[in-house]
């Protein structure tokens, strides 16, 4: 699927993913045995004087970030200390709210000043700034953009930190404006986790979370020009490694991933595991849910994280290989099957138009709460079971091959359809394992589908509750056929995308990602 960036001229748009590189910070090349080499821009603190460079030769004077909600608050004082570390304070950051906003005295407390003009109206502010960075909310962009674009000032650089609005444009047959040049960045990770790395990074540089970044120039000759803008925004909030992708394969990967094992299949596939283990161990309650969530939030992730997966399986005993293959056997086929219709409901831009739709029912219907309605996670968050780590036994080992059978399906699902290996990785499994799970074992996979943006949310409880009944199907069915097994097996036995995945495991800062628990 090698598709261009939203663009009525394609030839303004090459395919980012594949001639992705710079003028200006150095790059690297990454030789995928199961997808096309690709190349990817090198970050870090001592790369940081380029930052201003990139901007000079842009003439960025002025930049807005418009929204304060998970992105904003990291991506405007990421790049507002790093310009002061290089001694830049000509180049201007801001923020842009609303004067009505509930979010100004936090901005304020993050030293964004309404008197020096570094806070304020977004139009007024974005008549003024030579890149204008949109972090408000997906739904929140689609009622905005007509003003906030009128208010634009010439020749502005526009830019995201999710495809969404592109598909959004794309979904009612329209496209990003040729007047402006358009770029991405997408952090792979939560915003306070931005905030968190970049600021480990004054101690351990490289210290980061790696970012994917999309560009649409308005002239072919702008197109270098305006990707290393987009390269010193990443390298600016503190990315280690920016890899390419296009408006659309992001937007594709994301809500797929989110409605899959980021998120919704997670979560319906605890609480599958949740009733199957049940029937086992009847009324032990916490015994059933360190197998069905807290064993996978906490003592597996931790494995995968440290040793990727077939490495991980390998560590296994063999009686617990062969339960965990069991499991993996048991469950794949229903996770592919799910997630073939996600991808084709996203894909299509169906899914851009349910959010829409649904986005604005909220004020009339809005979303239940999963875990007050439930009591496996009611009974958790009594009990204290989030966070802890147990030992590995064979029903763990089961339920681990459940698990590792849905992060396959959804990273074969995307190279099935043409995603590159580095997007493909760092989105299915390193944002899983490195930064959303750990999240969850330290709050709960119910409170996450209750706490992250409205997108993920409504895609979530569309989607977690067919993965939870088809799981729970075939957990109870009969075994597959041999001829089935076999391709099952073989689904996980590629020793070509294990290397792949190990090598973007290679990518990955020289610290975990730390996890936000203010307010646990």
């Amino acid at each position: 699927m090698n598709e261009t960036i939203v663009s009525p001229n394609p030839s303004v748009s090459p395919d980012s993913a594949l001639s992705y590189g710079s003028g200006l910070f150095p790059t690297k090349g990454l030789d995928f045995r199961s997808g096309r080499p690709e190349v990817v821009v090198v970050g870090g603190r001592d790369r940081f004087p380029v930052v201003g460079m990139a901007f000079d030769d842009a003439r960025i004077k002025q930049i807005l970030c418009v929204g304060w909600g998970s992105q904003g608050p990291a991506q405007a004082q990421n790049l507002r200390d790093t310009l002061k570390d290089i001694g830049r304070p000509d180049i201007k950051v801001c923020v842009g709210l609303r004067p009505d906003s509930r979010s100004i005295p936090k901005a304020i407390a993050a030293g964004f000043d309404q008197a020096d003009g570094a806070l304020g109206d977004p139009y007024h502010l974005a008549s003024k700034s030579d890149l204008v960075i949109c972090l408000v909310s997906d739904g929140g962009m689609v009622d905005i953009h007509k003003e906030l674009f009128k208010a634009l000032k010439p020749g502005a650089i526009v830019g995201f930190s999710h495809g969404f609005f592109a598909g959004y444009l794309k979904s009612i047959g329209q496209e990003l404006s040729s007047d402006h040049d358009f770029i991405m960045v997408a952090p792979k990770g939560m915003g306070p986790s931005v905030r968190k790395l970049y600021l480990q990074g004054f101690d351990t540089n490289g210290a980061g979370i790696n970012c994917s970044v999309a560009v649409q120039a308005r002239s072919p000759e702008r197109f270098q020009l305006v990707q290393d803008v987009a390269n010193a925004w990443s390298v600016g909030i503190g990315a280690p490694i920016t890899f390419g992708t296009t408006f659309l394969n992001e937007v594709t990967s994301d809500l797929f991933g989110e409605r899959s094992m980021l998120l919704g299949g997670l979560w319906g596939m605890s609480e599958a595991l949740f009733g199957y283990f049940s029937d086992v161990y009847g009324k032990n309650m916490d015994s059933v849910f360190e197998l069905a969530s807290s064993g996978i939030t906490g003592t597996i992730t931790d494995a995968l994280s440290k040793h990727g997966i077939l490495p991980f399986y390998l560590s296994l005993a063999q009686g617990q290989r062969a339960r965990f293959m069991r499991g993996y056997e048991q469950a794949y086929s229903a996770f592919r099957e799910v997630m073939t219709s996600i991808y084709a409901d996203v894909r299509s831009f169906r899914e851009i138009g349910k959010v829409i739709e649904a986005t604005k029912r909220l004020s009339e219907q809005p979303m239940s709460n999963i875990e007050a309605g439930s009591l496996m996670w009611q009974h958790a968050r009594t009990r204290g079971l989030y966070g802890k780590r147990v030992p590995i036994t064979d029903d763990l080992a089961f339920a681990a091959g459940v698990y590792v059978s849905g992060i396959m399906a959804q990273l074969h699902t995307l190279l099935a359809n043409g995603h590159n290996v580095s997007e493909v990785v760092n989105e299915s499994f390193i944002e899983a394992v490195d930064s959303l799970t750990p999240y969850m074992d330290a709050r709960g996979v119910a409170y996450m589908v209750d706490n992250c943006s409205t997108t993920a949310r409504l895609g979530t409880r569309l989607w977690g509750p067919v993965f939870r009944d088809r799981l729970s199907r075939a957990l109870r069915g009969p075994r597959p056929t041999i001829e089935e097994m076999i391709r099952i097996k073989d689904s996980l036995f590629d020793g070509s995308l294990h290397r792949d995945i190990q090598l973007c495991m290679d990518q990955r800062p020289p610290v975990r990602i730390s996890i936000p628990l203010e307010g646990k």
